[in-house]
């Protein structure tokens, strides 16, 4: 039996950042039929010698045309409800429970999410593990843009969201994966 290194500080934590962004996606090998799905993500602040800790939410079903419908969405959702899944990342995903979120819009593509996840939390060198960990927080984090499938055009995309809320030419991320940017006028 391992020597136990005490809880992780859950209630410590102080979110710095995140993203929204919205995926048009199928895969056929599991069924999946083509769909728009939404991610929601929350970047925290360090805690002592733990890495930099995150908590998604992604998967989700919302059928808004228009990112700016997002102001005012609400979730409360267990895993895999409507094929949703999340997780709080530290050194490696600890599955979610449950999760619950609210989206406001600030201004332009600026939302504030809070959001608050119970985990299975399997521990870490630093901390133990705790079953039904919560963690939550708070962060204004910017609507990033839409994000296609392999095999889908941008006028495909049109049967699930309102192009003219979004540039015509993509952009790149950071790892290189084209996407295309919301128009903020």
């Amino acid at each position: 039996m391992s020597e136990s290194v005490g809880r992780f500080p859950a209630s410590e934590l102080q979110a710095k950042g995140g993203e929204i962004y919205c995926t048009i996606f199928e895969n056929s090998n599991v069924g999946l039929e083509r769909s728009l799905f939404w991610s929601l993500s929350l970047v925290f602040e360090p805690i002592g010698e733990e890495n930099e800790t995150s908590m998604t939410c992604e998967w989700i079903p919302w059928k808004f045309r228009h990112w700016k419908e997002l102001d005012g969405a609400t979730l409360t959702a267990e895993y895999g409800d409507d094929g949703i899944e999340g997780s709080f990342y530290v050194c490696e995903h600890d599955p979610m429970e449950t999760v619950t979120l609210v989206v406001r819009h600030v201004r332009e593509n600026l939302f504030e999410l809070t959001m608050e996840m119970t985990v299975d939390y399997n521990g870490s060198e630093f901390s133990d593990p705790e079953p039904h960990m919560i963690v939550k927080g708070c962060a204004v984090v910017p609507f990033v843009g839409l994000y296609l499938g392999q095999e889908i055009s941008y006028d495909d995309a049109s049967e699930f969201v309102d192009l003219s809320a979004f540039e015509r030419e993509p952009s790149k991320n950071q790892f290189g994966a084209s996407y295309y940017k919301p128009k903020l006028t």
